[in-house]
């Protein structure tokens, strides 16, 4: 049985930085042509133009982390991270190993469900 590993960088998180950009560059465009001509114009559509622009590049920076870390691609850095820490480990015939991230997850989801059991 392979296990399934997720990607470090969420496609949500993709999907946030891209929409929020688009939307800055919507804003953008549609202040261009409503405002008039003058300081406020000016202000508005540059700061809505360089916070889509920087959205824009954290969206770049984010894909690429996303295609490095995928474990079916190419880079496939989670992979090598992956294997390259279980070499160093070493687990008896029969035995069972808990993973660090599983039992943080887990640990987060017992917490939370004891927070709703007390509220």
């Amino acid at each position: 049985m392979k296990p399934d590993y997720k990607n470090w960088v969420p496609k949500n998180m993709l999907y946030l930085f891209a929409v929020i950009a688009l939307v800055c560059y919507a804003i953008t465009c549609f202040l261009h042509r409503v405002l008039q001509p003058g300081m406020k114009k000016s202000v508005l559509s540059s700061l809505f133009l360089i916070v889509a622009v920087v959205f824009t590049a954290i969206f770049i920076w984010m894909t690429r982390m996303y295609r490095a870390f995928s474990y079916d691609g190419n880079r496939k850095l989670s992979e090598e991270i992956v294997e390259g820490l279980a070499g160093y480990i070493e687990v008896p015939e029969n035995g069972l190993v808990l993973d660090a991230v599983t039992s943080n997850y887990v640990y987060h989801n017992i917490r939370k469900k004891k927070r709703k059991c007390t509220a």
